[in-house]
């Protein structure tokens, strides 16, 4: 889910601060979902499997809505 709609605007103070602070857990959470996307899956069942489906297509979701977060964030529109 998205969590920036505008630019960080760095002379605010704490407000920056916070802000920033977002942003690199935003980085932290992708970095992790990435690792799991290079991991193979090892299924035991046609579940699993479909599971494994579904958690992968999310998390690319997931990881595109990271993306435009943090470009949106340092000021790329």
């Amino acid at each position: 889910m998205r969590q920036f709609e505008n630019t960080i605007f760095m002379g605010a103070g704490q407000s920056t601060e916070s802000e920033c602070y977002k942003l690199i857990c935003r980085l932290q959470e992708g970095l992790k979902i990435l690792g799991g996307l290079q991991q193979p899956d090892h299924p035991d069942s046609i579940n699993e499997e479909i599971k494994c489906k579904q958690w992968r297509r999310m998390a690319g979701i997931e990881l595109e809505d990271i993306k435009k977060d943090i470009c949106c964030a340092l000021g790329k529109k």
